[in-house]
């Protein structure tokens, strides 16, 4: 009889765990069923908000790479959870997304590239945000000195030194003289990167000539102008631009003509050579850095981390079609 009685009492406990765990699994996971780990200083989950221009290669892939990185920290999908906010190449309603932060619960906003982390800073929230590969973090007036950032902001830099792109074209293109290069109008991050490539090859005795598009239906004129005109093309990392790469890569292969980049998303493409920091590294770096503010840190106290240095990206694509030798380059990476 003792063992009946004690049967009907565990039943109920049995049942009543296996309801509650149940449960328990579904909490904290976001509407659309993304979510990341870790919790807060007070042991309370957390929750992110990723800001982001456009829907590029390089945004994804930033976005899941730093996903991965702060699971590694011990972040899953219960005790943290985010949203994506990307405005898909609209200035416009990226502004409207980051003014509508305000005032809500978002534990840290995580910045994805130059013009989303620009709109927030503009916006001066109190929600403290991490940026990944901005260019020029003082230049953007992201920080007024990078070892104590001012603006509630703070992250990791982007490596795309334009001298490295000179030492690619030096290597693979040794007979170039002319460099012409491609941009989108209104892409102060592009523009800037031309601007010192200009000035970079000047000191190392070679010519570039910057041309402008206004919109994606002048592109293939523009760049059809630029070859007849130069013996190369370099094409600054622009969502805009990676988009038609691989009809730019086409256009300029039928002259038996290259184009280089600095960013990885244009190699996929086909375009020859870049050289700019990996994604694994900034993604690292800057899971780092959020992590320190989820457990108190100040923005203040985190120095916006420079040490993601570039690498050298190949295509194999390319390379093979033309014949082109590969040199032994420290470093290289080819895709």
């Amino acid at each position: 009889m003792k063992r009946h009685c004690f049967k009907l009492l565990v039943l109920p406990v049995l049942i009543f765990s296996l309801i509650f765990c149940s449960c328990s699994s579904k909490k904290g996971v976001s509407s659309d069923g993304t979510g990341a780990s870790g919790s807060g200083k007070d042991g309370s989950s957390v929750k992110l908000v990723f800001v982001e221009y456009d829907n590029g290669y390089q945004e994804n892939e930033i976005r899941e790479s730093f996903i991965s990185d702060m699971r590694l920290l011990g972040y899953d999908e219960v005790k943290m959870k985010f949203d994506v906010k990307n405005a898909q190449k609209n200035s416009e309603k990226l502004n409207e997304y980051v003014n509508s932060l305000k005032g809500s619960d978002y534990d840290l906003i995580v910045a994805i590239a130059d013009q989303a982390a620009q709109a927030v800073c503009n916006a001066k929230l109190d929600i403290p945000c991490v940026f990944i590969a901005a260019t020029d973090p003082v230049g953007d007036l992201l920080v007024t000195n990078p070892d104590k950032p001012d603006k509630n902001l703070t992250g990791t830099v982007m490596d795309t030194s334009p001298s490295k792109i000179i030492s690619l074209i030096r290597i693979f293109t040794p007979e170039v003289k002319n460099t012409g290069v491609l941009i989108y109008k209104g892409n102060k991050t592009a523009q800037k990167s031309a601007s010192l490539f200009e000035k970079e090859s000047k000191s190392e005795g070679l010519t570039a000539k910057i041309y402008t598009v206004e919109s994606l239906n002048d592109i293939q004129n523009t760049l059809k102008k630029m070859l007849s005109e130069n013996d190369t093309v370099f094409i600054p990392a622009d969502n805009q631009l990676d988009s038609v790469m691989g009809s730019l890569v086409k256009t300029a292969q039928e002259q038996k003509k290259y184009i280089y980049s600095s960013g990885v998303s244009a190699v996929n493409s086909g375009a020859l050579a870049s050289y700019c920091s990996s994604v694994d590294k900034l993604s690292q770096n800057s899971a780092a850095i959020a992590d320190q503010i989820i457990k108190g840190t100040s923005v203040s106290d985190i120095p916006v981390d420079f040490s993601a240095e570039g690498n050298f990206y190949l295509s194999s694509k390319t390379y093979s079609a033309f014949g082109i030798g590969v040199p032994e380059i420290e470093g290289l990476i080819v895709v």
